[in-house]
């Protein structure tokens, strides 16, 4: 049509105009990994209108009637709209999306590895079941070649306490192309659930290389010294996530109980206090009253019974206040 000098006529401009908006978002240039393809075809499409309308004039010569036109425009507009209603439901969430492609394809590894993404949030044995009763059939029939499908059917098996078997799919989706920072996370996870500290250290290691998931990856390192027993060095990799992550009190909590494992009892206080500051939350005047047993500070103790709501942990003090000397707090391990 280029060749033939066609460039200059409506056909030409509506082939042009749909290979140049198609080309944005066909992924062969850049990909943009949308699962929502069919709405980014409605402006290409337009090109595709303009030519359809060129190809019926020349068979007509142009001498169709202005109402056939609209008709057939009245009949397009009408069309695509039903069309958009329809998929309106479906794009409503992401499940509710990942749920129509698995309707359309049910054979797609890519199809259900999304939709078990969005299943397995909700950390269950029942719902890890669910999942893989669903994706097995898919697997079988060739979806172990789609990495990111085998690290669903791996995270479900975890949730099921196969750990084994958990490990060996997280190894084989490795191998198939799954998200590797993710992977070894999970990797890093189980060895923690097993309390193996060096399986842990080397996996968690391996998501620092991949410069992804920095925080993950401290996290993990983190709980994997500390399991180890290596309270001190647990601590410093704790402050580093720390001052990433300054008002969660879960992080000041492990940072200030490791300090205190370590011996550290004055730094564990302060670290505390410091969260005190930031808002009176009653699981840091736990974690302080746990310091100061451990410090036998019978004065602190007495000025921080009030703010101790855990009923234990008050008749812990107590005691403790009647003897006259501190104790050595219960495994308040975080």
């Amino acid at each position: 049509l280029w060749l033939r000098g066609g460039r200059r006529t409506p056909a030409g401009y509506g082939l042009l105009f749909f290979l140049v908006f198609w080309g944005i978002t066909s992924n062969l240039l850049v990909p943009i990994g949308t699962v929502q393809a069919d709405r980014l075809l409605y402006l290409p499409s337009a090109g595709l209108f303009v030519l359809g309308v060129a190809g019926i004039a020349a068979v007509g010569r142009a001498r169709i009637p202005a109402s056939a036109g609209i008709a057939v425009l009245a009949a397009a507009v009408a069309w695509y709209g039903a069309g958009t209603a329809a998929r309106a439901t479906d794009w409503r969430t992401q499940r509710s999306l990942f749920e129509a492609a698995v309707r359309t394809e049910p054979m797609s590894a890519k199809a259900h590895a999304n939709l078990a993404a969005q299943d397995l949030r909700t950390e269950t044995p029942r719902t890890a079941r669910k999942v893989l009763d669903r994706i097995e059939p898919v697997l079988e029939a060739g979806g172990d070649r789609y990495g990111p499908l085998l690290q669903r059917a791996a995270k479900a098996r975890l949730f099921l306490g196969e750990l084994d078997s958990a490990r060996r799919t997280y190894h084989q989706a490795l191998a198939r192309g799954a998200d590797s920072a993710e992977v070894y996370v999970q990797l890093g996870n189980l060895a923690l659930m097993e309390e193996d500290p060096e399986a842990a250290l080397s996996a968690f290691a391996r998501v620092e290389a991949t410069g992804e998931k920095p925080t993950h990856a401290r996290i993990g390192r983190a709980s994997a010294l500390s399991i180890a027993g290596r309270y001190g060095e647990s601590a410093e990799v704790w402050r580093e996530v720390l001052a990433t992550l300054p008002d969660s009190i879960p992080v000041r909590i492990a940072t200030a109980w490791n300090l205190r494992e370590a011996g550290r009892l004055d730094e564990a206080a302060d670290l505390l206090r410091g969260g005190l500051q930031r808002g009176a939350d009653p699981r840091l005047w736990e974690a302080l009253a746990a310091v100061h047993l451990a410090a036998g500070d019978r004065r602190a103790l007495e000025e921080i019974l009030p703010d101790v709501q855990d009923p234990e942990l008050r008749r812990e003090i107590e005691g403790s206040l009647r003897e006259g000397k501190g104790a050595a707090p219960r495994d308040r391990r975080p």
